[in-house]
């Protein structure tokens, strides 16, 4: 756990530079048609019907070559990972070569669609300069803008700001449309967010408001894509991807003080089979004397949230990255608490019932998320950063040296290591050997992958 002192200072940083990506589904299996088995069935009946008089009964047919076969076997996922270097956006497919989609300079961050087919980048033409959005496909060729400076600064009045430019934007899991938010940039430091929500679609630009000012705010998509959770500083509401059917308000709470120019905006995690999403809100003061959070669960479809659990214990600081300390199956979470040594935190997991708390380690953390599962975490000890894999009812390993770590399932994940100018994304596996995927000379690394 990083010293209060030293978070303070870089708390600003963290804020604007927090970013998640989607993640590739499995396709589903196809639906059976009605006539195929209605055929089924008749011929089913047919051979067991008891032949009538006179009639000799045939012997039954022989299989067909198709029959006897063996099911083809599925192929294994590909990891496709989008990421920057040098100003330019690049695709690592699998084992091979890394090649590079973009040839337009000043890409500064990136996601994928989670069927790796589409690209969607940022890109400035100078470092301090408006904000593209743009697509690409994985091949580097359908080259498209999709929200230039000039038609983000009319999406709202700019009062005496510089200008308009997209906030946070990520792919809805199954399609090739964007969630974007925008925010306003002015003078001094601050980041300064509109709480709108717009769709835009990556293959044809098509601009789509979900939200006006106020009434958006930053999302979370459920992984089935259907369901949108709307994240503003001081609630937390639900709707269909397409805007309909809003729910407001189903967790109120008091907005975190940031001791800095942003506002606090709470990480909604969401359960595997899109029923619930989970969020952890901390205490209005983290730096109060006794600071706590409340765990929450709120229903995808209809009903009213539910606080799983209020508990004392550092959350904000902890906890201020982007891995959400509410494990994905909304059972368990992850927090610190001080120790009579000065920078010396407990790491402790509890039951979101509030039962079996345990102390898994001591020492100075920062959170780096929970396995898909749930079984598994890791989290970093000191700075920069030695990772550490723990098992729940168990101890901890040594995971490689880095940070942003992203679980490709449950045995699987990704991390950054190295610094600007010089950085490798990692590969790690439980148990297992840890690989270099690609190599970057960004001053800023961005990546996103598709699996």
């Amino acid at each position: 756990m990083v010293s209060r002192k030293i978070l303070l200072p870089l708390l600003s940083v963290v804020l604007t530079g927090l970013a998640c990506g989607p993640v590739g589904l499995p396709g589903a299996t196809p639906p059976v048609a009605p006539e195929a088995i209605a055929t089924l069935v008749a011929a089913t009946l047919t051979a067991l019907a008891p032949p009538t008089a006179g009639d000799t009964p045939s012997p039954p047919p022989l299989p067909s070559p198709s029959e006897t076969e063996e099911p083809a076997a599925t192929a294994p996922p590909v990891l496709r990972v989008a990421y920057t270097s040098a100003g330019e956006a690049w695709l690592l497919e699998g084992a091979g070569p890394p090649v590079q989609i973009t040839h337009t300079g000043g890409v500064q961050s990136v996601v994928i669609s989670a069927d790796g087919l589409r690209i969607a980048y940022l890109r400035r033409g100078t470092p301090e300069g408006p904000a593209e959005l743009r697509a690409v496909n994985r091949d580097g060729s359908g080259d498209l803008a999709l929200l230039t400076p000039a038609q983000a600064s009319t999406l709202h009045p700019l009062d005496g700001f510089l200008r308009i430019e997209p906030s946070n934007f990520s792919f809805i899991p199954g399609s090739h449309v964007l969630f974007v938010n925008t925010r306003a940039v002015a003078e001094g430091p601050g980041l300064l967010k509109f709480n709108d929500l717009y769709q835009l679609d990556a293959d044809t630009a098509l601009l789509t408001p979900v939200f006006p000012a106020e009434e958006g705010g930053d999302f979370s998509v459920s992984p089935d894509g259907s369901q949108l959770a709307i994240v503003r500083p001081s609630s937390i509401s639900m709707a269909n991807t397409d805007g309909s059917g809003l729910r407001p308000d189903l967790v109120v709470f008091d907005p975190v003080l940031t001791y800095s120019e942003y506002e606090y905006y709470p990480l909604v995690v969401w359960m595997a089979d899109s029923s619930s999403a989970g969020v952890v809100i901390p205490s209005r003061e983290p730096l109060g004397a006794d600071p706590t959070a409340s765990a929450w669960r709120i229903p995808a479809h209809s009903g009213s949230a539910v606080r799983l659990v209020t508990i004392p214990g550092e959350f904000f600081f902890f906890g201020m990255g982007p891995h959400s300390l509410l494990a994905p199956d909304l059972t368990r979470l992850a927090f610190a608490r001080e120790t009579t040594t000065p920078d010396i935190y407990q790491l402790i997991l509890a039951n979101t019932d509030g039962s079996g708390e345990t102390v898994f380690d001591t020492g100075r953390f920062f959170w780096q998320g929970w396995s898909p599962d749930a079984s598994r975490f890791l989290y970093g000890s000191d700075l920069p950063g030695s990772l550490q894999l723990g098992q729940v009812g168990g101890g901890a390993s040594w995971a490689g040296e880095g940070t942003d770590v992203r679980w490709l399932n449950a045995s699987e994940y990704v991390f950054l290591a190295g610094h600007s100018g010089a950085w490798e994304l990692k590969k790690g596996v439980v148990g297992g050997a840890i690989s270099t995927l690609v190599m970057s000379t960004s001053d800023f690394f961005s990546y996103d992958y598709s699996w």
